[in-house]
């Protein structure tokens, strides 16, 4: 499953969790 996250400002499709812009702390 494709999900469109803004992680950090940054538009990533996924989970989020397989790139390298993802902070687990957050």
């Amino acid at each position: 499953m494709q999900h469109n996250l803004l992680i950090n400002g940054k538009l990533v499709a996924g989970e989020g969790e397989k790139v390298p812009v993802y902070n687990p702390a957050t």
